[in-house]
């Protein structure tokens, strides 16, 4: 269905996704380790293909240990990218790429 939805995770150390805003947010790729590739086959090929992905979507994950939060920011498009240095999961420096995506609609 040409369909991404993407789940942004409060307190994940090793993205740099910033929704401060919004209407303009950063989303980071997929990669916990490592630099990233924009050519990682499970999630970020296909994301950036727009032959196969025409719809993304986007919501945000606040975890709890009693309440767990989710909250709806809708449909978004993908303006630009760019690449940054950022530690990852083994608390390394490495490359990450982080898309800038601007609202579409709910």
């Amino acid at each position: 269905n040409k369909t991404a939805i993407l789940k942004s995770v409060d307190n994940t150390y090793f993205y740099d996704d910033n929704l401060i805003c919004e209407y303009n947010v950063q989303y980071t790729l997929f990669g916990h380790n490592g630099d990233q590739d924009i050519n990682e086959t499970k999630f970020n090929k296909s994301l950036l293909d727009a032959t196969k992905i025409e719809h993304i979507y986007l919501y945000r994950f606040i975890p709890g240990k009693k309440i767990k939060e989710y909250i709806w920011y809708g449909k978004y498009e993908i303006l630009s990218s760019f690449e940054q240095i950022h530690v990852g999961k083994d608390r390394l420096p490495r490359n990450i790429i982080i898309l800038n995506l601007k609202k579409l609609s709910d």
